[in-house]
């Protein structure tokens, strides 16, 4: 199951797999959100999961994050470091893999002016967002414009299998966090979702 689901992340433009303690993981995610890029993420709370375990005997111990440009391994987060890979080079990078550029860019706030947050948490068991990005940005294809972050609850998820028969059973589970349709949110119950509504949409035009 490690395996195929490292396989799915390496099919992606750009994954970034790594430790949440490392700073090479921030590293890398900064210099994409620099740029607005789009990437696939799997970052574990602690250096043990057998995937990370994996990727370390493959690639080398001494790394602690594992950046994947269209599908090939091009070294840890400290690898992209602005000290390291030039903006001009680091853009030209990005670009060749043919990327979508409309992700949360540095600098951009929440609605409440806040810093933007992911919706996908480290003890999610899976990454959300239309694009898998685990965030609930917009992106062209998205004609469902699945911009909400709801932290889910049972009654939510049985209510989508049996009348929109959209079971989601498969990748979230209750008390984890999920981007809906703005359409299936406004027309939930209320209470029907967990906790609130995670009030940080990229487009204001989510709510």
């Amino acid at each position: 199951h490690d395996l195929e689901q490292l396989e799915m992340l390496k099919s992606q433009p750009i994954a970034l797999l790594g430790w949440t303690s490392c700073p090479c993981t921030n590293i890398a995610r900064q210099r994409f959100e620099s740029v607005g890029a789009c990437y696939v993420q799997v970052v574990w709370p602690e250096p043990t999961a057998p995937l990370y375990k994996y990727l370390q005997c493959v690639h080398g111990e001494h790394h602690h994050s594992f950046v994947f440009f269209g599908g090939e391994f091009v070294g840890d987060g400290f690898a992209l470091a602005e000290d390291r890979m030039a903006q001009p080079h680091f853009e030209a990078a990005v670009a060749q893999t043919n990327a979508r550029r409309t992700c949360a860019r540095e600098g951009d706030s929440s609605l409440v002016s806040d810093e933007l947050k992911s919706c996908t948490q480290s003890n999610d068991g899976s990454t959300t967002g239309w694009t898998r990005t685990g965030s609930c940005n917009w992106d062209p294809s998205d004609s469902g414009y699945h911009e909400v972050c709801v932290t889910m609850s049972d009654e939510f998820l049985k209510q989508s299998a049996t009348h929109d028969s959209n079971d989601l059973s498969s990748v979230v589970q209750a008390g984890g966090h999920w981007c809906i349709c703005a359409w299936a949110w406004a027309s939930a119950p209320a209470g029907t979702y967990g906790s609130r509504v995670w009030m940080w949409p990229r487009r204001r035009r989510g709510l």
